[in-house]
């Protein structure tokens, strides 16, 4: 019988490589990595910090639970709303908005998003992050 390494064509090193990688990418992303307990939000308070170095710096974003939203504060750590959230209107507000949870409005320049409760609420301008 033909080990399965040598079957694929890889040699006994690069496949304990490959298996050592997929274990990392599998620790990461379990339970065993410590989880942030940043407002009762299911997402990992590293990913949420590197969202605010990276690309969501200038703006929010809706965090895991798909309904509240998350901004950057002026020291990059992420903020996020806490609301209890009614997953049917949210649903029917995005549904109303062309599959958006947060957008930025051309005609007022504002950024809006749908709530908790599937109200449409918008920021005061594009510069004004507050959610």
């Amino acid at each position: 019988m033909v080990p399965l390494y040598k079957a694929a064509g890889a040699k006994a090193p690069q496949l304990f490589i490959l298996f050592l990688g997929l274990f990392q990418v599998i620790l990461i992303n379990s339970s065993l990595v410590p989880k942030s307990d940043l407002q009762g939000l299911n997402e990992n308070a590293v990913v949420l910090e590197t969202k605010c170095l990276k690309a969501y710096k200038q703006g929010s974003w809706t965090a895991a639970d798909k309904c509240n939203i998350c901004k950057c504060t002026k020291d990059n750590k992420p903020q996020c709303t806490n609301k209890k959230c009614d997953f049917d209107l949210l649903a029917e507000c995005i549904k109303r908005n062309k599959a958006r949870s947060v957008w930025n409005d051309s005609v007022s320049g504002k950024i809006c998003f749908c709530n908790s409760v599937g109200e449409v609420e918008c920021t005061k301008n594009k510069t004004d992050q507050t959610v």
